[in-house]
C-alpha cells in the first residue's frame, strides 16, 4: 500500500467518523422520517425525547431502542396483568402469547441495543425487525378485543420499533467502516 491510499483511508475514515460524530440535524430527522408509515409521528417522537436535539447519528440510533423498551415493559405488565384477571379462556391463551412475544420483544431489544451501542447496525437490524414483527404479531391478535387501551398500546409500540428499524437501516447505510 502506498503512502497515499493510507492517508486516503485515514482521511475517508476521520471523515466518515466526523459525520458520524455531528449533531443530528431537523432534515436529516425529517429524510429519515420520510421512510417510517407514519412520518409526522416518527419526527414527533423523536422530538419528544431531550437527547434527540443533541444527539449524533450513533447515539440516535439508541434513543427509539430505548423508547421501544420502555413501551415494551409497559405492553408486558399490561398483558400480565390482563393474563392474570382474564375470565374468558379464549383471551387468556391470546393474552399468553402475547406474554410470550413481548419476553422476545425485550430480548430482541436487548440484543440489539448492545449492538447498536457497538456500532455494529447491520447486526442489530434483524434483532429490530423481529421485534417489530412480534410486536405486530400481538396487536394483530388483540386488534378485536378490549380494553380500548390496546389500540394505543400497540400504535405507540410498533411506531416505536418501526423508528428503530429505519433509525438502524439509515446509520448503516452512511456508516461505511
Amino acid at each position: 500500500m502506498t503512502l497515499i491510499t493510507v492517508l486516503f483511508s485515514l482521511l475517508l475514515v476521520a471523515s466518515v467518523n466526523v459525520y458520524l460524530s455531528e449533531g443530528v440535524t431537523k432534515t436529516i430527522i425529517s429524510k429519515i422520517c420520510s421512510k417510517s408509515s407514519h412520518p409526522i409521528a416518527c419526527k414527533d417522537l423523536l422530538n419528544s425525547d431531550s437527547r434527540t436535539s443533541s444527539s449524533d447519528l450513533k447515539h440516535l440510533s439508541l434513543i427509539p431502542i430505548e423508547l421501544s423498551q420502555k413501551q415494551a415493559d409497559y405492553n408486558l405488565k399490561s398483558y400480565t396483568d390482563l393474563y392474570y384477571n382474564a375470565t374468558d379462556e379464549v383471551k387468556e391463551e391470546s393474552f399468553r402469547q402475547c406474554l410470550g412475544r413481548y419476553y422476545g420483544i425485550e430480548f430482541n431489544l436487548v440484543e440489539a441495543r448492545k449492538l447498536s451501542t457497538q456500532q455494529k447496525y447491520l447486526r442489530a437490524g434483524p434483532m429490530l425487525m423481529k421485534a417489530q414483527s412480534l410486536a405486530a404479531e400481538c396487536a394483530y391478535a388483540n386488534s378485536v378485543s378490549p380494553p380500548s387501551i390496546f389500540p394505543k398500546i400497540h400504535r405507540d409500540m410498533l411506531l416505536r420499533a418501526e423508528t428503530s428499524v429505519i433509525i438502524n437501516t439509515y446509520i448503516s447505510k452512511v456508516n461505511t467502516y
